[in-house]
Parts: C-alpha cells; sequence; structure tokens
C-alpha cells in the first residue's frame, strides 16, 4: 500500500493505454458512492466493507489509543506506518481480509453472501486478532525496520 504495489483503481488507470484514465473517472467499483478507489477510500471510505472498517477501527483502538478521533489524513498514516508490532499485524490482517473480499465479489460472490451478522464483535475479535507468538516477532522485526514519514499519505497526481 505504502509504494503504490497494488490493483487499486488509482494505480491500474495509469496502466490504461494509449493514455492513462483520468484520475476523477477511476471510481470504486464496490460501491454506489462514486469516491477515487484510492488507499483512504479503500481502507475507511467503502460503503460496502463499513462493517470490516469499524471492526479494524476497534481493534486498532486498542492498540492506538483515540485512533476512531483521528482525522482521515492521520488514520492513513497511522495504519500505514504503524509503530507497534500488534499495530502492524492488525493493519495487514485488515487489508488482506479487504482484498479478499474484493476478490470474492469479482468471482461472482454476492455482497450478502460475507457480511456479518448483527454484531460484529465475535468478527472483529476472531479475524484480526494475533494469533501466535511467531506472528508478533514477526511483525516486530517489520516494525523495527520501518522507517515511515511523518506527512499524511496521499495518492500521486499524474
Amino acid at each position: 500500500m505504502r509504494v503504490s504495489s497494488h490493483h487499486l483503481r488509482i494505480e491500474t488507470g495509469r496502466w490504461n493505454k494509449p493514455a492513462p484514465l483520468p484520475v476523477n473517472e477511476r471510481t470504486c467499483l464496490y460501491c454506489p458512492e462514486g469516491e477515487v478507489d484510492n488507499e483512504s477510500h479503500f481502507l475507511f471510505g467503502c460503503s460496502t466493507f463499513i462493517n470490516k472498517t469499524r471492526c479494524f477501527e476497534n481493534k486498532i483502538s486498542t492498540v492506538v489509543p483515540g485512533f476512531s478521533s483521528l482525522t482521515l489524513d492521520k488514520k492513513l498514516s497511522t495504519a500505514l506506518c504503524p509503530t507497534s508490532a500488534r499495530a502492524v499485524k492488525i493493519t495487514n490482517k485488515y487489508i488482506s481480509l479487504l482484498f479478499k473480499a474484493r476478490k470474492r465479489i469479482d468471482n461472482g460472490d454476492h455482497v450478502s453472501n460475507f457480511t456479518f451478522p448483527p454484531t460484529i464483535d465475535p468478527y472483529c475479535w476472531e479475524s484480526l486478532e494475533v494469533t501466535s507468538e511467531s506472528e508478533l516477532s514477526d511483525a516486530e522485526s517489520s516494525v523495527s525496520s520501518l522507517e515511515c514519514m511523518s506527512s499524511s499519505f496521499t495518492s500521486m497526481s499524474d
């Protein structure tokens, strides 16, 4: 996500031939809002995955107090540059869950087949839980090698 090595439309729109797709036409294919499918929309704005986003925000708030009250730019910066091993793991699992859900939709699965029950707490704690010490150790190594910029992340303009 940090180096735009993904298949969000903000990136894939650059690949169009003979000319890149204008940024305002790189909209999300998964929700009706017509928002540009960029990193911030993917992680925090897509209405199709609002339950997953809420779960992520609840879980990350246990590690980063006050996360839910941050501005969108600060949330993006905090999510993409986590400062603890547990935050790295939670964020990684969340991003993985979102991409898997998108793939299921692309393969013809209907959203209603994988939405969550009215009480989403079991999903939150089960799916985003760090399950082993080795996962935490791997995440700690990643955090120690990260050098994040303090400025907010924004998509590069074409």
